[in-house]
C-alpha cells in the first residue's frame, strides 16, 4: 500500500504545498537533489549520430543505476517528510470516496458463473465461481462458492504480484494462470487443479498467452525471447513427462504471436501481429493428440492489412 498510496497522492501534495503556506523545510535546505553523472554513449542509428549521456541508466546490472535510484528515493522522502500530515489527510479523503469491498458482475462460461471479489483493506481480489443452476443455467447467489485464486493470500510476504492470463479448461477442472513476481513482465505459467487448489509441479517462465485444447489436458502456450517478443508456440500435456513440443516459431522480429480460441472452442487461433499487419493460423482444438498439430493459414500477412476473425457453424 505505501507505494500505491505515495504515487496516488504525490501530485496532490505538491499542488497543496505549492498553494498553501511555504514549507518550513525546502528541498535545498534539507538535502541536495542527486545529480546523475554523465557518461556519453554512442547510440547512433540510421546514419544519424546520437550521443546519450544517460544511457547507462538502462543497464540494470550497472551498480550506479541502483545507487542513483536509491538516492532519488531518499531525496523524495526528505522532501515529503514535512508534508506527512497533509499526505495522510489526502489519503484518507480519497479512501473515503472509494468502495472498499466490491464484487464484479458475474459472467457465465459453460456450467459455471465466475466473478471477482475484493474485501475492505485488501489490495488484491479473489477469483471465485459458482455452479449454474437449472436447465437455463441461471446464477444463484446462494450456491456454494469455489475459490480459483486468492491473490491477497498469494501476495503475502511478496514485494510484488501481478496476475496475467487465467483460463479454465473446457471440462472446468483445471486453471491455467500466469504470475509476475518482479514487475518486469516476467510471467510464469502455472496449472492448478481447481477441486483442491493444488498446483502442478510443472511451470513455464516467460509466457505471454495460453489456451486449452478441447481435451482439457493439452495446453498451448506462447513464450517470449530475451527481448520480450512473443515468438514460439508450444504444446504441453498436463501430467505427462513428455517434453513440450514446439509447434510454431515466428522468425520475423517485427511480429509477435498470440494464441486464442473461438467462442465455441472448436478452433484455436494463432495470430502473428505487427504494428500494421497480422496473419491468422487456425488449429482444430478437437484433435490435440496428433504428433504434429496441423496449423492452417487462413489469412496470410499483407502490409497495412489487419484481419478480424470469428467462427460460425463450425467454420472460421
Amino acid at each position: 500500500m505505501p507505494v500505491v498510496r505515495g504515487l496516488a497522492i504525490a501530485g496532490l501534495v505538491l499542488s497543496a504545498a505549492a498553494c498553501g503556506t511555504p514549507s518550513p523545510m525546502t528541498p535545498s535546505a534539507a538535502v541536495s537533489p542527486p545529480i546523475a553523472p554523465r557518461d556519453a554513449t554512442d547510440v547512433s542509428v540510421h546514419d544519424e549520430r546520437r550521443i546519450d549521456d544517460y544511457f547507462w541508466l538502462r543497464r540494470r546490472d550497472d551498480p550506479r543505476t541502483l545507487a542513483y535510484l536509491r538516492a532519488e528515493n531518499a531525496y523524495a522522502d526528505a522532501w515529503f517528510a514535512p508534508h506527512a500530515a497533509l499526505e495522510e489527510t489526502l489519503y484518507r479523503e480519497m479512501v473515503s470516496r472509494v468502495k472498499q469491498d466490491d464484487d464484479s458482475v458475474p459472467w457465465r462460461d459453460g456450467d459455471w458463473w465466475y466473478s471477482t471479489r475484493i474485501a475492505e483493506g485488501e489490495q488484491y481480489p479473489r477469483h471465485v465461481r459458482r455452479r449454474a443452476v437449472g436447465a437455463d443455467r441461471r446464477f444463484d447467489a446462494g450456491a456454494r462458492e469455489e475459490t480459483l485464486l486468492d491473490l491477497q493470500a498469494m501476495a503475502a510476504d511478496r514485494p510484488f504480484l501481478a496476475l496475467g492470463l487465467h483460463t479454465v479448461s473446457p471440462d472446468a477442472a483445471l486453471l491455467a494462470y500466469t504470475l509476475d513476481l518482479t514487475g518486469g513482465r516476467d510471467y510464469t505459467l502455472h496449472v492448478r487443479r481447481i477441486a483442491d487448489g493444488h498446483d502442478d509441479r510443472w511451470t513455464m517462465a516467460e509466457v505471454e498467452s495460453a489456451e486449452w485444447a478441447a481435451d482439457g489436458t493439452s495446453l498451448y502456450y506462447v513464450t517470449m525471447d530475451a527481448a520480450k517478443r512473443a515468438d514460439k508456440l508450444w504444446r504441453h500435456v498436463v501430467g505427462s513427462d513428455v517434453p513440450d513440443a514446439l509447434v510454431y516459431e515466428e522468425k520475423d522480429e517485427l511480429y509477435n504471436l498470440e494464441i486464442g480460441r473461438t467462442r465455441d472452442r472448436r478452433y484455436l487461433l494463432l495470430v502473428s501481429s505487427s504494428k500494421d499487419a497480422n496473419e491468422v493460423r487456425v488449429l482444430d482444438a478437437t484433435t490435440p493428440s496428433e504428433p504434429t498439430p496441423a496449423l492452417r493459414t487462413i489469412f496470410p500477412r499483407r502490409t497495412d492489412v489487419e484481419i478480424g476473425r470469428a467462427s460460425c457453424r463450425e467454420r472460421v
